[in-house]
């Protein structure tokens, strides 16, 4: 089986983490992207951990379109390939909090920085 690249939106905990493990356990490159770089470097190195595969993190927010744009630039200029995109990242908002961007949180989160 030919290892794949794959990067996983939201998975430095919940699904897409549980889905990163997974995925690395298989012999896949995983690339977890994530807003809190705490986090990320958390899931990375326990992810690393268990699976003893090579997993790797990127901070973005995907709630602010000029990082999307930014990171998906940036990406197809070092990366020859992805073979597969997993979106997981998720925000729940008690109330409507609009980003500097000018778009509700969760609307540019869960459906823009997916279409972009």
């Amino acid at each position: 089986m030919t290892s794949k690249t794959i990067l996983i939106t939201g998975g430095t905990d919940g699904i897409g983490k549980a889905i990163a493990e997974q995925l690395t356990q298989r012999g896949d490159k995983v690339i977890i992207i994530g807003r809190n770089p705490q986090k990320g470097y958390l899931a990375q190195q326990a992810i690393a951990e268990v699976t003893e595969a090579s997993v790797s993190f990127i901070a973005l927010d995907m709630s602010v379109m000029s990082e999307v744009k930014r990171f998906a630039s940036e990406y197809l200029a070092t990366h020859s390939k992805l073979d597969y995109l997993i979106h997981c990242a998720g925000v729940i908002m008690q109330q409507p909090v609009i980003t500097s961007e000018g778009f509700e949180m969760v609307l540019a989160t869960q459906y823009l920085s997916r279409y972009l």
